[in-house]
């Protein structure tokens, strides 16, 4: 599996968003870093002209549940998790 086969340049006047939804279990530990990676670098690349954001919604494990979480890290910020939700996306609770 490539998920990625080229390597994305961000526009002027654009925002990129990369967002994915309970994808993250499927995906072997060594192409997960490599999408990390990327993910990264599109971070530090991102300007006021042309931005990124990461949106997800992943199952992490938090105080020793498993809880499915909303987060969105835009540019090269810290990622906010948004709300907190059942598998399925609901119920949701907002967190912020």
């Amino acid at each position: 599996m490539n998920l990625l086969p080229n390597r994305h340049i961000l526009q002027a006047r654009t925002l990129t968003v990369v967002w994915h939804s309970i994808m993250q279990q499927y995906v072997p530990a060594a192409e997960w870093a490599r999408v990390e990676g990327e993910l990264d670098r599109l971070a530090d690349a991102s300007t006021a002209d042309a931005g990124f954001a990461h949106v997800s919604f992943e199952p992490r494990t938090v105080g020793g549940k498993s809880r499915f979480q909303l987060a969105v890290r835009v540019g090269g910020a810290a990622e906010t998790v948004l709300a907190e939700a059942g598998p399925h996306g609901l119920p949701a609770r907002a967190l912020t």
